[in-house]
């Protein structure tokens, strides 16, 4: 039996073999240990071995035919068309399909046609809400969303009526596609295998120099600006602190002219994009707080990672956290999204005991650890 898996996930390919990062191909690995595995993707041709990308191990791949994006994926929909009649699926075969990804709805109708037993429908984000959420200016929201909507009522038609299993990250989601009249499971998505996690590390907090760490993409739906502002509120008066930003994206620019203008380049440190497990690892293991100001979400995987190895994590009321952690017991959750609100939730760690913050970090990482981790969450999707 092949698990064929629909995604707009990049790969490299060059010299023959193809290239993913480091969070897909351990999915990817996990699952090829049980099925045989064909990821339709898109592939971009390289001359030179990519650095900090896998090599793809015991998965067959086939490029799509587009390019990234909504309009790229459009204009070439006669492609699309054909190559989904193309794909050998047998009545034993299963399909899981990625959505929001552009045409999620076109190849679960194909499939639906040819009598496919098993159409997945997985719904890792809502990118109506994402743009609503967005700095973006009110026209350039409104013309996104005019351009996503046909695309968004396709795909809940077909995951309303054709899908064979509809699953969601987190309770928003989840619930939002219910009202809409979906048959959904929500489900919590996790990078952290159970292999990996370390004992509990025991860190030695200071209340006068502790260390916050963020993780992630850096554009304006993540919160980042907001804390790195607030993160200068606070240093102004606790001088000893340090900020850790790793990272990349379209806001990058904005947090460096930040940093230059407010002299914060000893205090904030930006590593850029880390691709390697065990540099991750570290920088976990290293630092106190995790700081999350993410507007929307639907379960955020780097804020598992950041509980299973030990950190107590800060964060928005975003996702599926609020139904999954309980605040002051295994997270600290930030009340609201503006700096102001960030930087008292900062500052209430002033009002705590050392061991209270290490006993936090403490109920999290059990929590993730009894629960979160990515064989339960492939386990449920990929059943």
């Amino acid at each position: 039996m092949t698990l064929f898996i629909y995604s707009h996930w990049s790969v490299k390919e060059c010299n023959g073999k193809y290239y993913i990062n480091s969070t897909h191909n351990e999915y990817l690995k996990y699952l090829s240990k049980k099925k045989l595995i064909t990821l339709l993707c898109i592939v971009d041709c390289v001359n030179e071995m990519p650095a900090g990308l896998i090599v793809l191990e015991n998965i067959k791949v086939r490029a799509l035919p587009s390019k990234h994006g909504y309009v790229s994926s459009y204009c070439s929909i006669g492609k699309y068309l054909n190559f989904f009649r193309a794909l050998e699926i047998s009545n034993e075969d299963s399909i899981y399909i990625r959505v929001p990804d552009p045409l999620s709805w076109l190849v679960t109708i194909v499939e639906k046609t040819k009598k496919t037993k098993t159409i997945v429908h997985h719904y890792v984000g809502d990118s109506i809400e994402a743009t609503v959420m967005s700095s973006s200016r009110t026209w350039l929201k409104w013309l996104k969303i005019i351009s996503y909507l046909p695309d968004y009522l396709l795909t809940l038609t077909s995951s309303k009526f054709f899908a064979t299993k509809v699953y969601a990250n987190g309770s928003p989601l989840s619930n939002k596609l219910t009202k809409l009249g979906v048959q959904v499971k929500e489900v919590i998505s996790s990078t952290v295998a159970e292999d990996d996690i370390l004992p509990f590390n025991e860190k030695n907090i200071n209340l006068e120099s502790l260390s916050y760490l963020y993780v992630g993409y850096i554009r304006p739906s993540k919160g980042v600006l907001n804390l790195v502002r607030s993160f200068k509120a606070y240093s102004d008066k606790y001088p000893l602190a340090k900020f850790t930003i790793v990272g990349d994206g379209e806001s990058l620019e904005d947090i460096q002219e930040y940093i230059f203008t407010n002299r914060l380049s000893e205090k904030v440190l930006l590593l850029g994009h880390v691709d390697e497990r065990d540099d991750l690892t570290r920088l976990y293991q290293n630092h106190d707080i995790f700081l999350f100001a993410s507007l929307s979400e639907g379960s955020p995987r780097v804020v598992i990672e950041a509980m299973a190895n030990g950190m107590a994590v800060m964060s928005t009321l975003v996702g599926s956290l609020p139904n999954c952690f309980e605040d002051n017991r295994n997270i600290l959750f930030i009340d609201g999204y503006t700096e102001k609100e960030i930087e008292a939730r900062m500052m209430s760690l002033r009002e705590m005991e050392e061991n209270v913050i290490l006993e936090i970090a403490r109920q999290g990482y059990s929590e993730v650890k009894r629960k979160y981790t990515k064989e339960m969450f492939l386990d449920q999707v990929f059943s």
